[in-house]
């Protein structure tokens, strides 16, 4: 971060209150508060030690909203299509793998497949009877 050098940083030089994290590593101050327009919260331990909010799961115990997740493995391990399926499950509201699934519209987005393949195996999930609830749901941004 171009503010935080040795000496005393000016506020001026800083952005996004990135002065009072500096003032805290000092022990200046006990606590930061993060400016509403800042990319970024500081959170400290105590902070963790606070009654926390549940989860809210779209796929249960392993996909939460609000979170990014990625999804890897070797080649030729069906990732694709497992994540397709997912997709499926999520956009209809049905089970996945015996979990639970909150319904809510998805976004897929594959940089490896291109388009006809994509859509070939988004058809291929979703060909038992659910492709007329799933055109509602699905948007797909394929490179």
């Amino acid at each position: 971060m171009n503010g935080l050098r040795r000496g005393n940083p000016t506020p001026q030089a800083m952005p996004n209150g990135v002065h009072q994290y500096a003032d805290w590593l000092r022990g200046d101050i006990t606590t930061v508060t993060t400016p509403s327009n800042a990319r970024f919260k500081v959170w400290s331990g105590a902070d963790a030690l606070e009654p926390q909010p549940e989860i809210e799961w779209i796929v249960e115990r392993l996909f939460s909203a609000g979170s990014v997740s990625m999804v890897f493995g070797d080649g030729g391990s069906k990732k694709t299509f497992s994540m397709l399926d997912l997709l499926v499950c999520v956009a209809t509201g049905a089970k996945w793998l015996g979990l639970s699934v909150k319904k809510c519209p998805v976004l897929f987005m594959d940089e490896e497949a291109g388009r006809i393949k994509i859509l070939r195996r988004v058809f291929l999930c979703a060909s038992a009877g659910t492709v007329s609830r799933v055109r509602r749901w699905i948007s797909m941004a394929v490179h």
